[in-house]
């Protein structure tokens, strides 16, 4: 605007000498100004380079040009506005206030304007009568439009911290889905048990970033495969918690053993008590019987499975319970059927059934039960696979409305263990000599080798010693250690069951065996001997007894 003016009204320009010279410069420095910043990049003191620039200029115009043109002063003080500083744009109200005075006696003292002016006048009262004449009505239309600068300035200031606030509050709660998602999936199991006799693949996909589906694969027993897939009523992070309660709850319940149809009601009345959102679970779990293929399950409202019997899919017929967590004085019936080796059960919630496309058409069980029947007898992982491609052809671009959870099962072989009603003997040196005689003589008519023999009696006496010396230490009389050798599809495993002061061997960091004697702490070397031999080593403590097993292929 400033050198459109000027070269427009450039005859306009008063005989001041060194005038277009002065101007030439500060166009020069504006320009250069610009220049710089635009080449340089936005850094702390850009905008005062730039501000300084145009007030510089509009003060020569004032000073040097035509001082009549004292509300082009306004031009920094709106361009300072897009900066969004307080103590800024007031700092440029006041100095083109002052530069606005200045320009105009300067202007007067290079050519002295004449117009209301009279010979004789002192330099004082010269520039009172300019300030009266000129500067008074200049200044007053300079701050009303100062006035909604400044505060368009302090609005979107508001508007900026509150942006700020509402950003730094969505990134917060992205964080923390975030969090709750990762919780969430470790929740859900990945590495299924009994894989000898079972093959096992799970999906999951959440509607939201955390989801109420949930399953679940867990032991029941040594012989005993639980498998649980289930829909909480609702979505998001309220969902999701309550879906991790209901998920421990089932687990714990099922797994301390009973009836699966009274450890679900025991599991529903503690749900149930605590429950004052009104959520309610649809569950699906099912025992299988390793031993037999025989399946015992409970159906609490939720979708019928669909059972694979010789290379063909079917849905099960099964009467659904209420759902799980709504009421406590429900009763669940336990309902069966049975697996041959090679069957296969495929689990899932609604949200599979129920997926929509942009026309409202859905999924539905017909179109399921096509996708199951294209991949009869394959893998649970290429069944999974299969039915979320087909699902996602056809939804299409539709958003995915519910959760999509899926569980897949085929049955291998059956769980084959030859049990050891075991030997109870003192935590002594004749307990010891009786425990490694049976030990020797058990795996000796397993078939295992001789190699394996020595390794394994090298273990048990490690671990008979440690029960010596550490669960029952301090005490008069040695207390009882059981011993039982199972052997279980091949391999051979010995449990020690002892009754002495909690102590998990399992819980201490291995030693370094390359340091010294003297920088080596005491103790550690046997127990990590026998993590070195055996194949699997567990530990748990189970009303009042410390149990530990070792296992090994023969």
């Amino acid at each position: 605007m400033n050198i459109a003016w000027i070269y427009l009204g450039e005859a306009k320009i008063r005989d001041i000498e060194g005038s277009l010279d002065m101007v030439y410069a500060s166009l020069t420095v504006m320009a250069l100004s610009a220049a710089g910043c635009f080449f340089i990049g936005s850094r702390w003191w850009t905008k005062f380079v730039l501000i300084g620039s145009i007030m510089f200029n509009s003060f020569i115009i004032i000073a040097a040009v035509d001082y009549s043109m004292m509300i082009l002063m306004l031009l920094p003080v709106i361009s300072c506005g897009i900066y969004y500083r307080n103590n800024f744009i007031k700092a440029t109200i006041v100095i083109g206030a002052v530069l606005m005075l200045a320009g105009l006696l300067i202007n007067d003292y290079l050519s002295p304007l004449m117009i209301g002016m009279y010979q004789g006048m002192t330099r004082f009262d010269r520039a009172i009568s300019l300030i009266r004449v000129y500067y008074i009505v200049d200044l007053l239309i300079y701050l009303l439009v100062c006035i909604p600068s400044y505060y368009a300035v302090k609005i979107g200031i508001d508007d900026i911290r509150k942006q700020s606030d509402l950003r730094k509050e969505k990134i917060g709660v992205e964080k923390e889905m975030s969090n709750a998602r990762g919780i969430q999936q470790g929740l859900l199991i990945t590495d299924f048990p009994c894989k000898p006799y079972c093959d096992v693949s799970s999906s999951m996909s959440a509607a939201m970033d955390v989801g109420g589906d949930f399953y679940d694969c867990f032991t029941v027993g040594d012989d005993r495969l639980a498998i649980v897939v289930a829909d909480v009523s609702g979505k998001g992070l309220p969902a999701s918690l309550f879906m991790a309660t209901s998920m421990t709850l089932i687990r714990s319940n099922v797994q301390a053993g009973g009836d699966l149809d009274k450890a679900m009601e025991k599991a529903n009345r503690e749900l149930s008590a605590t429950n004052s959102m009104k959520y309610f679970v649809t569950v699906w779990i099912g025992v299988i019987d390793l031993r037999t293929g025989d399946v015992c399950f409970v159906n609490a409202g939720h979708n019928p499975p669909f059972i694979c019997k010789g290379g063909k899919y079917e849905m099960l017929k099964c009467q659904p319970d209420f759902v799980f967590g709504r009421k406590k004085r429900i009763s669940y019936n336990r309902q069966y059927f049975h697996l041959d080796i090679g069957d296969g059960i495929f689990l899932y919630t609604d949200g599979v059934t129920e997926a929509a496309r942009t026309d409202g058409g859905t999924f539905g069980e017909e179109r399921l039960l096509g996708s199951l029947s294209s991949v009869a007898g394959e893998s649970p992982d290429r069944v999974l696979e299969k039915v979320r491609s087909d699902v996602a052809e056809f939804v299409g671009s539709a958003r995915q409305s519910d959760d999509m959870t899926m569980l897949g099962l085929t049955y291998i072989r059956p769980y084959d263990i030859r049990p050891d009603e075991g030997i109870k003997v003192r935590a002594d040196r004749q307990g010891y000599a009786q425990v490694m005689e049976r030990i020797r003589q058990r795996m000796a008519d397993a078939g295992c080798s001789p190699r394996t023999v020595t390794e394994m009696e090298t273990a048990c006496s490690e671990i008979f010693a440690n029960i010596d010396m550490y669960a029952y230490a301090g005490r008069e009389e040695k207390g009882d250690v059981l011993v039982t050798t199972d052997v279980v599809n091949g391999a051979v495993r010995v449990t020690f069951t002892d009754w002495g002061v909690p102590f998990n061997p399992l819980a201490r960091k291995d030693p370094d065996p390359i340091n010294s004697f003297k920088e080596r702490r005491r103790g550690g070397l046997g127990i990590m001997l026998v993590k070195k031999i055996c194949d699997e080593v567990s530990y748990s403590r189970e009303d009042g007894r410390n149990i530990l097993k070792l296992e090994k292929e023969m």
